[in-house]
């Protein structure tokens, strides 16, 4: 049985490096950078108590949580200024309070040289279980290491999604995110697992996430026994667009579900006041699949109801 190293890098940030002494991939699995997501938590957990009598090859460095401060108060941002985490890589370890925490975070990544990432995170209550690959912006990618994030991906048992479109994920600075960054200025593949609710634990979720993770190890050959994902994604590879706006604050009544596919001005659902007034009506724009509805019924003005993502067409 392969035993796992315990590390501390900074206050409260832990890291576990489980290493077979068999040449193999190298992989990273973060979770939790978001304070509030914490089933990846439990699926770090999870693998901790799993992979030491399945491993065969490679090794594996797992990061139960990334926002330990978060996660003990339940912030999505870090707590002692609030920006979020997952914008600022690689850091700056002469900058804000979170700039610094992201560079110790990068340079025990980076110091490790993995060949794979997986980042662990959480979408809405009313969401579907789906994997993120993030777009090529630096030319040091290769199409190679895009073709072997979507064949993991495929391996994953979830729905395969795209990011924005370059200027949205630009815009969005997901470029600065663990993945983006981990794609872009390491050139390995590097996947977003979206899986589960924010706030509480749900033991199917931690069930399709972990399956996730060993079937996209399985298909790397890293385990001592075959996996495969019993979960069932929408058929397609899709990309995220941008959901329609609100532009009253009220209650949202959804008319669709996570996972429905619709057409373009199809009714999604309506805003209504709370005095039970509608005061309009919310419309896809384009066809698209509804990957997620808002964790909360009470939604802003301006807000987005839905997270969509849209379909990529083969080449002709």
């Amino acid at each position: 049985m392969n035993r796992i190293q315990k590390k501390v890098i900074h206050s409260g940030l832990v890291m576990h490096h489980l290493e077979t002494g068999t040449k193999g991939p190298k992989l990273v699995i973060t979770a939790n950078i978001h304070g509030d997501e914490c089933i990846g938590f439990a699926v770090v957990v999870s693998l901790l108590e799993r992979l030491p009598s399945l491993l065969k090859k490679g090794e594996v460095v797992l990061y139960p949580s990334l926002n330990p401060t978060g996660l003990r108060r339940m912030m999505r941002t870090y707590p002692e200024d609030g920006q979020d985490l997952n914008r600022l890589f690689p850091g700056d370890s002469q900058g804000s309070a979170s700039q610094r925490h992201v560079h110790t975070i990068w340079s025990s990544i980076e110091n490790y040289k993995p060949d794979l990432l997986f980042d662990l995170h959480t979408d809405s209550p009313l969401s579907i279980p789906y994997v993120i690959l993030d777009r090529k912006i630096s030319t040091t990618v290769s199409n190679t290491v895009l073709e072997e994030m979507e064949h993991l991906a495929r391996h994953s048992g979830l729905t395969i999604v795209w990011e924005y479109r370059t200027p949205d994920y630009r815009r969005y600075k997901l470029e600065k995110s663990l993945s983006g960054t981990a794609l872009n200025r390491l050139g390995i593949p590097s996947l977003t697992l979206e899986v589960g609710p924010r706030r509480f634990m749900d033991r199917d979720s931690i069930t399709i996430a972990t399956e996730a993770v060993l079937s996209m190890m399985s298909a790397r050959g890293m385990l001592n026994e075959e996996y495969q994902s019993s979960h069932q994604p929408v058929e397609g590879i899709w990309y995220r667009g941008n959901g329609p706006v609100t532009h009253h604050a009220g209650v949202f009544v959804a008319s669709v579900c996570a996972g429905d596919r619709v057409e373009r001005n199809q009714l999604l659902g309506k805003v209504y006041s709370s005095t039970g007034v509608e005061l309009e009506e919310i419309r896809s724009h384009f066809p698209a699949l509804v990957l997620s509805l808002p964790a909360q019924c009470w939604v802003r003005e301006l807000q987005s109801c839905s997270t969509l993502a849209l379909e990529v067409r083969p080449e002709p």
